[in-house]
C-alpha cells in the first residue's frame, strides 16, 4: 500500500466497517445509535426544534475503538480533508463514551457522548454536530 494516500485507506476503512461490522453492537466494539429529539437555535439563541428532520429516524454507527462514525447526522468520514477524530474517553462502569471530531480548514467541533456506565442495552446519548443538538439511545 506504499503510495496510497491517506484519502484512498480513509475509504478502504470506511468500506471494511461496512461490510464487516453492519451487525455489531456495543459489545463487539460498535454502537447503533438512533436519534430521538433533534435541536439547534434560533437567531436570539433558544432552543428550537428541528420539525424538518423530526420523524426521519435518523440513525449511525460509532465505533467504539476508533471514533469514527458512519451515518445519518454525525458522520465524520465524508470529509475531502479527513478531520481529526479522538476518542477522549473508551468508558466503563463509571465513565461515559466520548468522541470529539475537529474538521479543518474552517475549524468546526463535533462531540459525541454515549452513557457507557448504564447497565441497560440501550444507552442515551448526547451530541452536537455543526448546530444541532441531539439526544437518543445507542445499543
Amino acid at each position: 500500500m506504499q503510495g496510497w494516500s491517506v484519502s484512498c485507506r480513509a475509504v478502504i476503512v470506511i468500506i471494511l466497517n461496512l461490510t464487516i461490522g453492519v451487525n455489531s453492537n456495543a459489545a463487539n466494539g460498535e454502537y447503533q445509535c438512533t436519534v430521538v429529539d433533534l435541536v439547534d437555535t434560533d437567531e436570539s439563541g433558544r432552543i428550537r426544534a428541528r420539525p424538518d428532520l423530526k420523524g426521519k429516524h435518523l440513525k449511525f454507527s460509532v465505533s467504539r475503538s476508533t471514533g469514527v462514525i458512519i451515518g445519518d447526522l454525525f458522520g465524520n468520514t465524508t470529509q475531502i480533508k479527513p478531520p481529526d477524530i479522538r476518542v477522549i474517553e473508551y468508558g466503563d462502569s463509571e465513565q461515559s463514551f466520548k468522541v470529539m471530531t475537529t474538521y479543518k480548514p474552517y475549524i468546526s467541533v463535533d462531540y459525541l457522548e454515549v452513557d457507557e456506565f448504564d447497565r441497560s442495552s440501550k444507552k442515551t446519548f448526547r451530541g452536537m454536530a455543526r448546530s444541532l443538538m441531539a439526544t437518543g439511545v445507542c445499543e
